[in-house]
């Protein structure tokens, strides 16, 4: 059923340029396949390894605009070592797209703590960040 609405929707609407497909969502191949006939570009939402792992495996990377890695990790350390494994996927499977990154509450902000990978920062891969950033002894004092 929900398949079906979302057919229906995508065939009455007027259509953005681009959309980010999460692929770890249900029937997000066949959403995908519909838009991508429709002649709208898809950024593919990568949020965990299963997700990547996926999509390598669907063979839709080839008519995808660009990939979005954002691990939900709250931990830093963890975001930064789930997005290189999905990088890794990716790089193993010879996806070559362009990559946003992006990261959940603290782990999206820059510096020693953003979810930006050192081979995405070495690369020049895009990020996107909040405009607020809490210092460490910022975090200190709310957590407390």
């Amino acid at each position: 059923m929900i398949l079906q609405s979302r057919r229906s929707s995508i065939a009455l609407a007027v259509l953005p340029d681009l959309v980010t497909a999460n692929q770890g969502e249900e029937g997000i191949l066949e959403v995908c396949e519909l838009l991508i006939s429709r002649g709208v570009g898809i950024e593919a939402g990568l949020l965990s390894l299963g997700d990547a792992r996926q999509f390598v495996a669907a063979g839709v990377a080839g008519r995808c605009v660009r990939a979005m890695v954002e691990p939900l990790d709250a931990d830093p350390a963890d975001a930064v070592a789930h997005a290189e494994a999905i990088e890794n996927t990716l790089h193993e499977a010879g996806v070559d797209l362009e990559q946003v990154h992006h990261g959940d509450g603290i782990a999206s902000c820059g510096g020693s703590t953003s979810a930006l990978s050192p081979a995405a920062t070495a690369s020049g891969l895009g990020s996107r960040t909040p405009q607020f950033c809490p210092t460490a002894d910022k975090l200190r004092e709310t957590a407390t």
